[in-house]
Protein backbone atom coordinates (compact mmCIF):
# COMPACT_ATOMS: atom_id res chain seq x y z
CA UNK A 1 0.00 0.00 0.00
CA UNK A 2 3.23 2.34 0.54
CA UNK A 3 4.63 2.06 -2.73
CA UNK A 4 1.71 4.17 -4.69
CA UNK A 5 1.57 6.44 -2.53
CA UNK A 6 5.08 7.03 -2.67
CA UNK A 7 4.88 7.47 -6.18
CA UNK A 8 1.82 10.06 -5.71
CA UNK A 9 4.01 12.45 -3.52
CA UNK A 10 6.61 12.31 -5.98
CA UNK A 11 3.98 13.59 -8.57
CA UNK A 12 2.83 16.37 -6.77
CA UNK A 13 6.45 16.85 -5.76
CA UNK A 14 7.83 17.23 -9.37
CA UNK A 15 4.45 19.21 -10.20
CA UNK A 16 4.97 21.93 -8.03
CA UNK A 17 8.66 22.42 -8.55
CA UNK A 18 7.12 22.61 -12.28
CA UNK A 19 4.92 25.23 -11.20
CA UNK A 20 8.09 27.12 -9.64
CA UNK A 21 10.18 27.33 -12.60
CA UNK A 22 10.35 30.98 -14.46
CA UNK A 23 8.41 30.49 -18.10
CA UNK A 24 10.90 30.82 -20.77
CA UNK A 25 11.36 34.23 -21.82
CA UNK A 26 9.43 37.40 -21.09
CA UNK A 27 6.33 37.70 -19.27
CA UNK A 28 4.13 39.59 -21.60
CA UNK A 29 2.43 42.74 -19.89
CA UNK A 30 -0.66 44.56 -20.77
CA UNK A 31 0.54 48.12 -20.75
CA UNK A 32 2.78 50.16 -22.89
CA UNK A 33 4.28 53.71 -22.70
CA UNK A 34 4.07 57.20 -24.80
CA UNK A 35 7.37 59.61 -24.56
CA UNK A 36 6.33 62.96 -25.89
CA UNK A 37 8.93 65.46 -27.24
CA UNK A 38 7.25 68.69 -27.43
CA UNK A 39 8.58 72.15 -28.48
CA UNK A 40 7.28 76.48 -29.06
CA UNK A 41 7.14 76.21 -32.53
CA UNK A 42 8.95 79.57 -33.28
CA UNK A 43 9.73 79.15 -37.32
CA UNK A 44 7.14 77.28 -39.02
CA UNK A 45 8.96 74.49 -40.17
CA UNK A 46 8.24 70.83 -39.28
CA UNK A 47 10.30 69.41 -36.41
CA UNK A 48 12.21 71.15 -33.37
CA UNK A 49 14.73 73.32 -36.05
CA UNK A 50 16.05 76.91 -36.20
CA UNK A 51 15.08 78.99 -33.18
CA UNK A 52 12.74 76.50 -31.62
CA UNK A 53 12.64 75.66 -27.86
CA UNK A 54 11.89 73.42 -25.71
CA UNK A 55 8.47 73.45 -24.27
CA UNK A 56 8.56 72.60 -20.50
CA UNK A 57 5.37 72.62 -18.10
CA UNK A 58 2.85 71.14 -20.55
CA UNK A 59 0.70 68.81 -19.23
CA UNK A 60 -0.36 66.02 -21.77
CA UNK A 61 -3.07 63.84 -21.35
CA UNK A 62 -3.97 59.81 -22.72
CA UNK A 63 -7.73 59.86 -22.50
CA UNK A 64 -10.23 57.43 -23.48
CA UNK A 65 -11.81 58.25 -27.05
CA UNK A 66 -14.26 60.81 -27.14
CA UNK A 67 -14.76 60.71 -23.61
CA UNK A 68 -11.89 63.40 -22.19
CA UNK A 69 -11.38 61.09 -19.45
CA UNK A 70 -7.59 60.74 -18.19
CA UNK A 71 -6.00 57.42 -17.97
CA UNK A 72 -2.37 58.73 -17.74
CA UNK A 73 -1.05 62.67 -17.50
CA UNK A 74 2.32 64.43 -17.02
CA UNK A 75 4.23 67.65 -17.34
CA UNK A 76 6.66 67.58 -19.90
CA UNK A 77 10.24 69.01 -18.05
CA UNK A 78 12.98 71.66 -18.72
CA UNK A 79 13.79 70.01 -22.20
CA UNK A 80 10.40 69.65 -23.03
CA UNK A 81 10.32 65.75 -22.23
CA UNK A 82 7.69 63.36 -20.90
CA UNK A 83 6.83 59.98 -20.51
CA UNK A 84 3.61 58.70 -20.26
CA UNK A 85 4.20 54.71 -18.77
CA UNK A 86 1.81 52.01 -17.20
CA UNK A 87 -0.92 52.80 -19.85
CA UNK A 88 -3.36 49.50 -20.92
CA UNK A 89 -3.39 48.30 -24.10
CA UNK A 90 -6.18 50.10 -26.31
CA UNK A 91 -6.85 53.28 -28.49
CA UNK A 92 -6.55 56.72 -26.96
CA UNK A 93 -6.24 59.93 -27.81
CA UNK A 94 -3.15 61.82 -26.97
CA UNK A 95 -3.86 65.43 -26.32
CA UNK A 96 -2.54 68.62 -24.32
CA UNK A 97 -4.59 69.63 -21.23
CA UNK A 98 -6.80 72.50 -22.55
CA UNK A 99 -6.14 74.05 -19.42
CA UNK A 100 -2.78 74.60 -20.67
CA UNK A 101 -3.46 75.79 -23.58
CA UNK A 102 -5.73 78.63 -23.12
CA UNK A 103 -5.80 81.14 -25.48
CA UNK A 104 -2.12 81.99 -25.59
CA UNK A 105 -0.88 78.61 -27.33
CA UNK A 106 -2.67 76.28 -30.17
CA UNK A 107 -1.13 73.11 -31.57
CA UNK A 108 0.88 73.45 -34.75
CA UNK A 109 2.57 70.09 -35.53
CA UNK A 110 1.71 66.61 -33.89
CA UNK A 111 2.57 63.43 -35.03
CA UNK A 112 -0.92 61.78 -34.21
CA UNK A 113 -3.86 62.13 -31.85
CA UNK A 114 -5.09 58.83 -32.14
CA UNK A 115 -2.84 55.98 -30.84
CA UNK A 116 -3.40 52.10 -30.45
CA UNK A 117 -1.10 50.39 -28.01
CA UNK A 118 -0.30 46.99 -27.89
CA UNK A 119 1.67 45.35 -25.21
CA UNK A 120 5.24 46.48 -24.46
CA UNK A 121 4.99 49.28 -27.33
CA UNK A 122 7.16 52.25 -26.36
CA UNK A 123 5.94 55.08 -28.65
CA UNK A 124 7.91 58.43 -29.40
CA UNK A 125 5.73 61.44 -30.48
CA UNK A 126 6.10 65.09 -31.34
CA UNK A 127 4.45 67.53 -30.44
CA UNK A 128 4.79 71.40 -31.11
CA UNK A 129 2.54 74.21 -29.63
CA UNK A 130 2.80 78.08 -30.81
CA UNK A 131 0.94 81.21 -30.23
CA UNK A 132 -2.27 82.14 -32.21
CA UNK A 133 -2.67 83.86 -35.22
CA UNK A 134 -4.27 87.42 -34.95
CA UNK A 135 -4.97 90.17 -37.50
CA UNK A 136 -2.54 93.25 -36.71
CA UNK A 137 -5.56 94.89 -35.25
CA UNK A 138 -6.35 92.30 -33.21
CA UNK A 139 -3.03 92.14 -32.15
CA UNK A 140 -2.98 95.76 -30.96
CA UNK A 141 -5.94 95.11 -28.72
CA UNK A 142 -4.47 92.36 -26.60
CA UNK A 143 -3.41 92.21 -23.18
CA UNK A 144 0.39 93.25 -22.68
CA UNK A 145 2.61 90.43 -22.75
CA UNK A 146 0.65 88.62 -24.90
CA UNK A 147 2.31 86.37 -27.75
CA UNK A 148 0.96 86.40 -31.13
CA UNK A 149 1.61 85.53 -34.71
CA UNK A 150 0.91 88.47 -37.41
CA UNK A 151 1.27 89.30 -40.84
CA UNK A 152 1.25 92.29 -43.11
CA UNK A 153 3.48 94.15 -45.76
CA UNK A 154 7.00 95.50 -44.12
CA UNK A 155 6.99 99.21 -44.51
CA UNK A 156 11.28 99.15 -44.01
CA UNK A 157 13.55 97.37 -43.51
CA UNK A 158 14.86 96.94 -39.77
CA UNK A 159 18.19 99.31 -40.24
CA UNK A 160 16.17 102.35 -41.30
CA UNK A 161 14.29 103.16 -38.11
CA UNK A 162 15.69 104.72 -34.83
CA UNK A 163 14.59 101.81 -33.02
CA UNK A 164 15.60 98.73 -35.12
CA UNK A 165 11.89 98.03 -36.34
CA UNK A 166 10.03 96.60 -39.21
CA UNK A 167 6.86 98.53 -39.29
CA UNK A 168 3.94 96.02 -40.80
CA UNK A 169 0.73 97.09 -42.72
CA UNK A 170 -2.10 95.35 -42.95
CA UNK A 171 -4.89 95.42 -46.07
CA UNK A 172 -7.34 97.31 -44.02
CA UNK A 173 -4.31 99.69 -42.85
CA UNK A 174 -3.93 98.96 -39.62
CA UNK A 175 -0.40 99.06 -38.45
CA UNK A 176 2.27 98.24 -36.11
CA UNK A 177 5.75 98.13 -35.15
CA UNK A 178 7.90 95.07 -34.17
CA UNK A 179 11.14 95.24 -32.55
CA UNK A 180 13.85 92.43 -33.06
CA UNK A 181 16.61 91.09 -30.38
CA UNK A 182 18.96 90.83 -33.17
CA UNK A 183 19.49 91.89 -37.11
CA UNK A 184 16.60 89.89 -39.55
CA UNK A 185 15.70 89.41 -42.97
CA UNK A 186 12.90 91.68 -44.30
CA UNK A 187 12.68 94.54 -46.60
CA UNK A 188 10.31 97.33 -47.82
CA UNK A 189 7.40 95.55 -49.60
CA UNK A 190 8.36 91.94 -48.58
CA UNK A 191 5.36 90.46 -47.18
CA UNK A 192 6.20 88.72 -43.40
CA UNK A 193 5.10 86.61 -40.72
CA UNK A 194 6.45 88.22 -37.83
CA UNK A 195 5.82 86.49 -33.87
CA UNK A 196 6.38 88.78 -31.45
CA UNK A 197 4.81 90.31 -27.69
CA UNK A 198 2.15 92.64 -26.56
CA UNK A 199 4.33 96.41 -25.16
CA UNK A 200 2.95 99.43 -24.85
CA UNK A 201 -0.55 100.76 -24.22
CA UNK A 202 -3.30 102.48 -26.37
CA UNK A 203 -2.16 103.60 -29.28
CA UNK A 204 1.33 103.61 -28.82
CA UNK A 205 1.01 99.60 -28.47
CA UNK A 206 3.99 97.46 -30.39
CA UNK A 207 5.66 94.14 -30.44
CA UNK A 208 8.64 93.34 -29.46
CA UNK A 209 10.87 90.10 -29.12
CA UNK A 210 10.31 89.55 -32.67
CA UNK A 211 11.35 86.70 -34.87
CA UNK A 212 9.89 86.81 -38.54
CA UNK A 213 9.45 84.70 -41.84
CA UNK A 214 9.57 86.34 -44.89
CA UNK A 215 6.67 84.91 -46.52
CA UNK A 216 7.85 86.69 -50.30
CA UNK A 217 9.90 89.36 -51.59
CA UNK A 218 9.22 92.77 -52.93
CA UNK A 219 5.54 91.81 -53.20
CA UNK A 220 4.70 95.59 -53.87
CA UNK A 221 5.69 99.03 -53.83
CA UNK A 222 5.30 100.88 -50.28
CA UNK A 223 3.10 104.29 -51.34
CA UNK A 224 2.99 106.99 -48.16
CA UNK A 225 -0.16 107.42 -47.31
CA UNK A 226 -0.31 111.61 -47.43
CA UNK A 227 -1.43 113.25 -44.28
CA UNK A 228 -1.39 116.99 -43.15
CA UNK A 229 0.97 118.17 -40.21
CA UNK A 230 -1.58 117.82 -37.57
CA UNK A 231 -2.33 114.42 -38.55
CA UNK A 232 1.43 113.42 -38.47
CA UNK A 233 1.83 115.07 -35.34
CA UNK A 234 -0.96 112.84 -33.15
CA UNK A 235 -0.86 109.83 -35.58
CA UNK A 236 -4.40 110.93 -36.23
CA UNK A 237 -5.58 110.64 -32.64
CA UNK A 238 -3.07 107.46 -32.63
CA UNK A 239 -5.25 105.62 -36.02
CA UNK A 240 -2.21 106.34 -38.04
CA UNK A 241 0.61 104.44 -35.40
CA UNK A 242 3.35 102.94 -37.58
CA UNK A 243 2.33 103.73 -40.85
CA UNK A 244 4.50 105.26 -43.45
CA UNK A 245 2.64 108.69 -44.53
CA UNK A 246 4.05 112.19 -47.05
CA UNK A 247 3.42 115.69 -45.93
CA UNK A 248 3.72 118.10 -49.13
CA UNK A 249 3.84 122.38 -49.08
CA UNK A 250 5.43 122.83 -45.54
CA UNK A 251 8.53 124.35 -44.26
CA UNK A 252 11.36 123.99 -41.42
CA UNK A 253 10.58 126.06 -38.41
CA UNK A 254 13.56 124.83 -36.39
CA UNK A 255 16.88 122.24 -36.78
CA UNK A 256 18.10 121.00 -34.05
CA UNK A 257 21.33 118.12 -33.87
CA UNK A 258 20.94 115.17 -31.67
CA UNK A 259 24.49 113.74 -31.02
CA UNK A 260 24.87 110.25 -32.21
CA UNK A 261 21.59 110.43 -33.58
CA UNK A 262 20.84 113.07 -36.27
CA UNK A 263 18.93 116.21 -36.59
CA UNK A 264 15.37 116.61 -35.16
CA UNK A 265 13.16 118.96 -37.75
CA UNK A 266 10.28 121.05 -36.78
CA UNK A 267 8.21 121.29 -39.60
CA UNK A 268 4.89 123.22 -40.80
CA UNK A 269 2.16 123.36 -42.84
CA UNK A 270 0.76 127.00 -42.28
CA UNK A 271 -1.63 124.98 -39.83
CA UNK A 272 -0.37 122.83 -37.59
CA UNK A 273 3.57 121.47 -36.37
CA UNK A 274 5.14 118.50 -36.36
CA UNK A 275 8.81 116.66 -35.94
CA UNK A 276 10.99 114.62 -37.99
CA UNK A 277 14.11 113.14 -37.27
CA UNK A 278 16.84 112.42 -40.02
CA UNK A 279 18.87 109.71 -38.58
CA UNK A 280 22.58 110.02 -40.00
CA UNK A 281 22.17 105.95 -40.19
CA UNK A 282 20.14 106.51 -43.11
CA UNK A 283 22.35 108.74 -44.86
CA UNK A 284 21.25 112.29 -43.90
CA UNK A 285 24.53 114.79 -42.74
CA UNK A 286 23.66 117.78 -44.85
CA UNK A 287 22.66 120.80 -43.04
CA UNK A 288 18.60 121.77 -42.69
CA UNK A 289 18.47 125.76 -41.55
CA UNK A 290 14.93 127.07 -40.38
CA UNK A 291 13.19 128.70 -43.40
CA UNK A 292 13.58 126.08 -45.68
CA UNK A 293 10.69 124.87 -47.83
CA UNK A 294 9.75 121.08 -47.73
CA UNK A 295 8.43 119.85 -51.15
CA UNK A 296 8.10 116.92 -49.46
CA UNK A 297 8.63 114.96 -46.40
CA UNK A 298 7.85 110.76 -46.07
CA UNK A 299 8.67 108.55 -43.07
CA UNK A 300 7.33 105.84 -40.35
CA UNK A 301 5.49 107.76 -37.72
CA UNK A 302 6.76 106.61 -34.29
CA UNK A 303 5.27 108.00 -30.58
CA UNK A 304 7.54 111.21 -29.82
CA UNK A 305 9.72 110.48 -26.81
CA UNK A 306 9.62 113.80 -25.93
CA UNK A 307 6.37 114.92 -26.32
CA UNK A 308 3.90 112.66 -24.79
CA UNK A 309 0.71 112.31 -27.16
CA UNK A 310 2.75 112.82 -30.29
CA UNK A 311 4.37 111.19 -32.86
CA UNK A 312 7.29 112.01 -35.05
CA UNK A 313 8.43 111.05 -38.61
CA UNK A 314 11.07 108.98 -39.48
CA UNK A 315 12.33 109.11 -42.95
CA UNK A 316 13.66 105.94 -44.30
CA UNK A 317 16.54 107.45 -46.30
CA UNK A 318 16.85 110.69 -48.76
CA UNK A 319 14.45 109.01 -50.97
CA UNK A 320 12.07 109.88 -49.05
CA UNK A 321 12.60 113.84 -48.65
CA UNK A 322 12.98 116.71 -51.31
CA UNK A 323 14.44 119.93 -49.72
CA UNK A 324 13.30 123.44 -51.89
CA UNK A 325 15.85 126.02 -52.26
CA UNK A 326 17.50 127.17 -48.37
CA UNK A 327 16.98 130.60 -47.22
CA UNK A 328 20.25 132.60 -48.91
CA UNK A 329 21.30 129.96 -51.28
CA UNK A 330 22.00 130.08 -55.07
Amino acid sequence: MRTPTLVLLGSIAALTACDRDQPFGPVPTSEASITVGAFYDYDGQPGPTGNDQAASGLRFQVTLPGSGTAVVEGVTDSTGIVTLDQIPVGTYDLRVDPAFLGDSLVLSEIDTTRVTLAPNDALGIAVGVTPPDASIAEARGLPEGRRVWVEGLALNARGDSGDRAIHLLAGDGSAVRVTFPAAVAGTAGDSLRVLGRTSGTGAARFLVDGRVIVLANQVRAVLPLEVTAAEARTADGGALDARFVVVQNATVTDAATIPFSGTLLTIDDGTESFRALLLTQNGFGQTIVPGTPVVGIAGLLVPDPDVSGTWRMVPRGGGDVEFGQAPGGE
